[in-house]
């Protein structure tokens, strides 16, 4: 059966037995090629995103990455997430509220959104 860290305990062992620097020197080099190459041998590698500064929100180079993690989310979490275009950094966002009505809310007034009502104290409307 194979085992994913074979390679590792192959080279821990023939390179930690003998103690002389130019062999622990090796190990290291081969280690840093593996990583570097994508071979992590079984080690787990953390990516950490680029973060907007602005809003601290995570940047996509281009929509087509954003979608992909929004759909990503939508099958792990469940969670629905929308795509908009930063206007502070130029990069691709992620966000839970729909940009597009948030567009259209911004663009409205505050006054034009309530019915104009009596400064009046205490005032009431008719009921009819």
């Amino acid at each position: 059966m194979f085992e994913p860290n074979h390679a590792l305990k192959e080279l821990e062992m023939r390179y930690a037995i003998s103690s002389s620097v130019k062999a622990q020197s090796n190990y290291i080099k081969l280690r840093i090629n593996a990583v570097c190459c994508g071979d992590t041998m079984g080690y787990m590698y953390f990516f950490t995103p680029r973060r907007c500064e602005s809003t601290q929100k995570i940047m996509y180079a281009n929509k087509g990455q954003a979608l992909i993690a929004a759909d990503k989310s939508f099958t792990e979490r469940g969670a629905k997430l929308w795509v908009y275009k930063c206007d502070y950094c130029g990069s691709w966002h992620l966000t839970h509220s729909n940009p597009a009505i948030r567009k259209y809310c911004d663009m409205r007034s505050r006054f034009e959104t309530t019915k104009p009502k009596s400064r009046k104290r205490g005032y009431k409307p008719r009921l009819r």
